[in-house]
């Protein structure tokens, strides 16, 4: 018994100095340090309930967003993004456009750095993306679209 535990009590301080290790490997950062700003620029193709009676091109329309945040570890950050543009959307033998504006906020986790040793000078990181956001629909009087407001999860990856 005496043996058991001996062998348990030396596991323990050996994985305690690994740890302590790693964490005088990694440089100590402010509350300043890893911010950053995003700009992204694209398309989307929205699905809704006609979607399979329209071409792929008539439904692409441009989206934009702009985005703040701050990683606190080398594998975890966070992002509050706000975005948006126009949907087209296809009913009745023809497209419509609605405007909306959504925001953001998301968890990030860099996969790279979770699943691979840390560089501080690494070239390229791959990031999950899980989070929430909130959008709402501009309301259009010469189409008749109705505002609308909807929750949206987030789900992604990122390559950096």
């Amino acid at each position: 018994m005496k043996k058991v535990f001996f062998l348990l009590a030396v596991l323990f301080f050996t994985a305690m100095s690994f740890a302590q290790e790693r964490e005088k490997t990694l440089k100590q950062y402010g509350f300043w340090d890893n911010w950053f700003v995003q700009g992204q620029f694209g398309a989307q193709r929205t699905y809704s309930e006609s979607h399979k009676y329209a071409s792929f091109g008539d439904k692409l329309s441009p989206t934009a967003a702009l985005g703040v945040g701050k990683f606190f570890s080398p594998e975890v950050g966070a992002r509050v993004q706000l975005g948006g543009w126009t949907s087209s959307n296809y009913i009745n033998g023809g497209t419509y456009d609605v405007k909306y504006l959504n925001g953001n906020i998301d968890a990030l986790f860099n996969l790279t750095n979770i699943f691979l040793p840390y560089k501080e000078d690494r070239v390229f990181n791959l990031i999950g993306i899980m989070g929430i956001g909130y959008v709402h629909g501009f309301r259009d009087s010469d189409e008749n679209v109705h505002a609308t407001n909807m929750v949206s999860p987030r789900l992604g990856l990122q390559a950096d």
